[in-house]
């Protein structure tokens, strides 16, 4: 049995989605390619984050793709064991 998640998620350019906590939820994040604006919670400015960026989104309230072209996030995170 693995025991780790691996999730890619692709945000076309000009995209924008909300970073729900439970998609994120004990995740940590790669940046493949192209980058990111991660807007927290509040009124606080977005941080752009480029390839090769490693981060957790578990706080963040939007995760968009300003860039020309798309970016590749890739999400691994410790899969839960089931109680029997």
């Amino acid at each position: 049995m693995t025991r780790f998640a691996r999730r890619v998620v692709v945000l076309d350019p000009g995209t924008a989605r909300p970073a729900a906590a439970a998609e994120w939820e004990d995740a940590v994040v790669l940046v493949e390619r192209g980058a990111i604006e991660v807007e927290p919670p509040g009124d606080a400015p977005a941080v752009r984050f480029g390839a090769g960026s490693v981060l957790a989104l578990g706080g963040a309230a939007v995760v968009a793709n300003r860039g020309a072209e798309p970016a590749v996030l890739v999400a691994v995170a410790r899969r839960l064991r089931t109680v029997r």
